[in-house]
């Protein structure tokens, strides 16, 4: 005998963009007998951005996890393009992923944290006719179909909208801090430099490899690649004009010989021109010193065709980018202007491929989610005493002309678990016939997130060092601390979480009244109280 009881669904959350009427065109089909109903998705729908939007990545790579920050379109196009046999054409097309190779970052509202995902596919598809930019009051932006679902804290509760919903009072979530998975302490620079016409001199390996019975695999190589393969052995053997190989052509030969039996990692590899000062070790360890210059470079460096510029006229930073040269035992000059010019062709097209040539085309070196808490605080810190202020209103800031700089920085700065907030300018030199351009100010402003900054960045420069310590004595929180949370969503967190107001004031490092006065909705909670509560809750 059947149950005459009708079946009831409860949900805390209601349905919303196109899933109501999904819902109801159900219904109609059962109530109508129907035994087969197919629910279709429209092109463009779902969590569709836009082309050059950055995506944040874990990547599984032979039974480890990389970060990756990419670029959405291209990303997707290589690789959906290395499926053997495709062919475009599909309106939709659809590159699943295996093996759990990728998770990203991900929102869940029953449980109200971030957490990392599995993504199970990327998808290709044309872009619908129009797209919605949205922009956070903390200056993030992202490129969003209309029917994007968006998880948003509005009127103290969670709710899920569409893109063309969303209002300015919405407050979206995003992960309180994002972990370092890598300790990257030597950079394999000739991937960088295979475009360059600089040459790498591995006398040792090749002719050790050589010596070991593979000579005829080098020969073969050379040939390959169109080399004059005795005479290329002979200049090698002999060190004499003719010994280097050029990046890409021996990029080419450690693939087909398994890295010259396993020495390609050696330290005695160079990389650059004919002045044996200005090469570059292929295996750069990425000492302090090295990273502050990277970011000294960033900060206030150009690079132009065979030499790159550096300026900065504070004695400390100057004393450390002159370490930074000393330690890699390249020569440098210095300008009448007081700037550095550094005449290694190897360096420059490093710091250009990696960082930027221009300040408008300024970013952080792609390697940077590779390393350690440590290094990366070390990186920044360089950058900072270059580009950084301590300004009287209470922020650290750093104005760029680079939208992708300002990007990377707030990403980098999430390691640390630091908001920051991006706010766009416009600005014209008036002692110049420029135009004029938009600039990006990265400001880190709340005590608590100050302090972070204090602990795991902070300033060598003396004078900026000094009006940070001023800065962390000042008590309190701002305004972009407080979470508008309803005060039983606060108190259902609590119990979902096996937790005890008591409990809760401990994580806190405050009385159990303050939480009694949360929960019965005399103040709103601090962002620190509900990051230490759902450890990773930040909105």
């Amino acid at each position: 005998m059947s149950d005459p009881r009708p079946f009831e669904l409860q949900a805390d959350y209601k349905p919303a963009g196109d899933q109501p009427a999904a819902i109801a065109a159900l219904v109609d089909g059962l109530e109508a007998g129907l035994a087969h109903q197919t629910l279709l998705g429209v092109t463009g729908s779902g969590k569709s951005v836009g082309y050059d939007d950055p995506l944040y990545l874990l990547r599984r790579l032979d039974g480890e996890e990389h970060v990756e920050i990419v670029r959405a379109g291209p990303f997707i196009d290589r690789l959906i393009e290395s499926v053997p046999g495709f062919a475009s054409g599909d309106e939709s097309e659809r590159y699943t992923c295996i093996d759990a190779a990728y998770r990203t970052e991900a929102y869940d509202p029953v449980r109200g944290q971030t957490a990392p995902y599995t993504v199970a596919a990327f998808l290709r598809h044309r872009a619908p006719a129009e797209m919605f930019r949205l922009t956070t009051s903390c200056g993030r932006a992202v490129t969003l179909t209309a029917d994007h679902n968006l998880s948003v804290l509005r009127d103290g509760r969670t709710t899920l909208v569409r893109t063309e919903e969303a209002r300015a009072s919405d407050y979206l979530p995003t992960p309180d801090s994002i972990a370092a998975t890598e300790d990257l302490r030597v950079l394999d620079v000739l991937p960088y430099l295979a475009d360059t016409g600089l040459s790498v001199f591995a006398e040792v390996a090749v002719l050790g490899y050589v010596e070991s019975g593979g000579r005829q695999r080098v020969i073969a190589g050379l040939k390959a690649r169109g080399l004059a393969s005795y005479a290329k052995l002979h200049a090698i053997r002999h060190g004499v004009h003719g010994s280097g190989i050029k990046v890409r052509d021996y990029l080419y030969l450690a693939a087909e010989t398994g890295g010259f039996g396993g020495s390609s990692l050696s330290s005695e590899i160079y990389v650059g021109g004919k002045r044996r000062a200005c090469r570059l070790p292929a295996q750069l360890p990425l000492t302090d010193s090295v990273l502050a210059l990277f970011g000294y470079y960033i900060a206030e460096g150009n690079a132009q065709e065979r030499y790159l510029i550096i300026a900065n006229r504070n004695a400390v930073i100057r004393a450390r980018i002159v370490q930074a040269l000393g330690e890699l035992g390249i020569p440098f000059g210095v300008r009448a202007c007081s700037d550095y010019q550094i005449s290694s062709a190897a360096l420059t097209s490093l710091m250009a491929t990696t960082c930027g040539k221009l300040a408008a085309g300024k970013r952080l070196p792609d390697f940077w989610p590779r390393l350690s808490d440590r290094s990366l605080g070390v990186l920044l810190r360089g950058y900072f005493d270059g580009d950084g202020t301590v300004g009287k209103n209470g922020e650290v800031t750093a104005t760029t002309a680079s939208e992708n700089l300002a990007s990377d920085l707030a990403y980098a700065l999430k390691r640390f678990g630091i908001h920051a907030r991006l706010r766009r300018t416009w600005k014209r030199a008036t002692n110049s016939r420029h135009a004029g351009a938009t600039y990006v100010t990265v400001a880190v402003s709340s005590a608590a997130d100050l302090e972070r900054y204090a602990q795991s960045v902070g300033f060598d420069h003396p004078d900026k060092l000094a009006r940070l310590d001023v800065l962390r004595k000042r008590k309190g929180d701002t305004n972009v601390d407080v979470v508008p949370l309803m005060p039983g969503d606060l108190k259902l967190l609590r119990l979902g979480l096996w937790l005890r107001q008591e409990d809760v004031a401990r994580l806190a490092d405050c009385s159990r009244p303050m939480i009694s006065s949360i929960e019965s909705g005399r103040r709103q909670p601090s962002r620190t109280l509900l990051t230490r509560l759902l450890d990773g809750l930040a909105v």
